[in-house]
């Protein structure tokens, strides 16, 4: 018995690393067009109500991509194949669509890809790259956990509505990752300039919470969809005005600033 458990240990062990290692891939060589995880009421919104003005979607999120071809309408194999054959099968369908991506080829719905740019093949996976790719598409339901971690905060909530006040000031709170490409991007091409530093310092009180060492502040996780980066805006009573989730050019985001700051 405790020779079983042993080697099942090692098999969980070496499909954990396997995952990791194909999460690493997506991070490197993926994450400029996917968003690794976005709620589904999300998406239907942001589609349905919004023809992805939205979010601006590139391509589908990869919870979505992981459901559609374990699950959706045009799957990939079947949960009643051996577990092989299937892996197989999903493997040679990502070497097929990704070195020749065309709009028949996708597993996402018409609703959503009629919004996405025409997808440029993608030469530089490797063999070995696609099975671990496999992996992160097979345990990705399993492995994908967005439980924040209860570590201890740096924010100071109680000195950031007491500057409020005092200063006359609305508080945008953004919601950002560790590995969130478009958090980066934002932060290098929006961010960063000085006339939208200086209509945000004039305004409000700017808060970056890193989601993988911390709660958001003033109870915002109620409200949180779950995406990065995402923009609180909060009056100076840390009352929630308006959200935005997803990247923004700089003209929506000084429009943002502007229609929300205190009158």
């Amino acid at each position: 018995m405790k020779k079983l458990l042993l080697i099942l240990a090692v098999f969980a062990t070496l499909a954990n690393a396997s995952y990791e290692k194909g999460k690493k891939i997506f991070n490197n060589k993926c994450v400029t067009c996917h968003v690794e995880y976005i709620p589904v009421n999300l998406l239907i919104d942001n589609f349905k109500n919004h023809k992805n003005k939205l979010l601006n979607l590139k391509a589908p999120s990869f919870n979505r991509i992981a459901y559609k071809i374990l699950s959706g309408r045009k799957a990939i194999g079947s949960s009643a194949d051996d577990l092989d054959i299937r892996r197989e099968a999903i493997e040679e369908y990502l070497m097929d669509y990704l070195n020749a991506p065309t709009f028949k080829k996708s597993v996402s719905s018409l609703r959503s890809r009629k919004h996405y740019p025409k997808k440029i093949p993608m030469k530089n996976i490797t063999l070995p790259e696609y099975k671990y790719l496999v992996t992160f598409i097979m345990e990705f339901k399993k492995n994908h956990d967005f439980t924040v971690k209860k570590n201890d905060s740096k924010i100071n909530e109680k000195k950031i509505l007491r500057d409020a006040k005092k200063l006359n000031k609305y508080i945008i709170v953004e919601a950002t990752s560790k590995d969130c490409h478009y958090c980066a991007k934002m932060k290098k091409e929006v961010l960063k300039l000085k006339d939208v530093k200086k209509s945000m310092n004039k305004d409000y009180i700017f808060v970056e919470a890193n989601i993988d060492k911390t709660n958001l502040p003033f109870d915002l996780e109620k409200d949180f969809p779950k995406i990065t980066p995402t923009f609180f805006f909060l009056d100076e009573n840390a009352k929630l005005i308006k959200l935005y989730p997803g990247a923004w050019k700089k003209s929506d985001f000084l429009n943002m600033l502007n229609e929300h700051k205190k009158k």
